[in-house]
């Protein structure tokens, strides 16, 4: 359970000498409005500022815990935050392979297992379980792999942030799907996760430099561009994703100039071909 992971307090502190941010596109970058097959329409229902980190990037949520994990690469550290405030609950240093950790993704199952990946110097896939951790496999995403999400058929999703590329892959590296993303603004995507979307996925993605939030469906073969919404609040960059079921809602992580926060919103999708609810994203028309 996740207390195995809170019996690991160490933490361990990285120089990085280079900006793992350096989008090639000067600016926070606000593409203009385009044609979408959506509308999608984001609502915030909570916002907090984070203390005692040093650079966040990704996210995930551990539904059956109640607790929202944020990776930071600085301290090379997992933690384990309270969604509605950002507390601190505790947190477990990376493995020393893995120097440079961004990507989390938590996987329920008997050890509670979370997987992370590095987003430069080591392509390696580790996970946690049953209260340390272990090499997993060899990350298929080639180049600068960011964030991770798990779906229902255990299938790991990622982003290359060198390109406009999307992957999907099993828990051996392998079976790999890849699907180009050109509705994407640019290259340097961070976060990603997934959602429910009627019989179908949801994929959400955000970038460094991106001033929206782009939606996509998976029908279990294809990826479908749904529409883009604007990031809830302004910010200097915006970095992970996460979904909670329970919730039914979304986390947003983003930092405006120095200071780092969260925020919880909704996602109202209205598309023009189908009338249903789905969970806590509804379609209105």
């Amino acid at each position: 359970m996740l207390n195995k992971f809170f019996a690991i307090l160490l933490l361990a502190s990285v120089a990085i000498a280079w900006d793992i941010d350096a989008d090639p596109n000067a600016g926070y970058y606000q593409p203009p409005p385009g044609q979408t097959n959506a509308t999608i329409t984001l609502t915030s229902v909570n916002d907090y500022t984070l203390s005692g980190i040093s650079s966040p990037r990704a996210l995930d949520y551990a539904d059956t815990h109640d607790v929202l994990l944020m990776s930071d690469y600085s301290t090379d550290s997992i933690y384990f935050l309270n969604p509605s405030t950002g507390t601190i609950n505790n947190a477990i240093a990376a493995p020393p392979e893995i120097p440079q950790v961004l990507g989390v993704a938590y996987q329920w199952n008997a050890a509670d297992e979370i997987f992370i990946n590095d987003w430069d110097s080591g392509h390696d896939i580790w996970k946690h379980n049953g209260g340390s951790w272990a090499y997993a496999f060899a990350n298929p995403v080639p180049a600068e792999p960011r964030g991770i999400a798990i779906d229902d058929s255990d299938y790991i999703w990622g982003q290359d942030a060198s390109d406009r590329q999307l992957y999907r892959f099993d828990q051996t590296g392998g079976n790999v799907t890849v699907w180009s993303m050109p509705d994407c603004p640019s290259a340097y995507s961070c976060g990603i996760t997934l959602f429910p979307f009627g019989a179908n996925q949801g994929i959400v993605l955000s970038g460094y430099s991106w001033g929206e939030l782009y939606f996509y469906e998976y029908d279990g073969a294809n990826v479908t561009f749904l529409g883009s919404a604007l990031v809830p609040y302004g910010c200097t960059a915006s970095y992970g994703l996460a979904y909670s079921s329970s919730s039914d809602s979304f986390f947003w992580l983003r930092r405006n100039n120095t200071v780092y926060s969260i925020c919880e919103f909704t996602a109202v999708i209205e598309t023009p071909l189908q009338r249903d609810t789905w969970g806590g994203i509804k379609a209105a028309f």
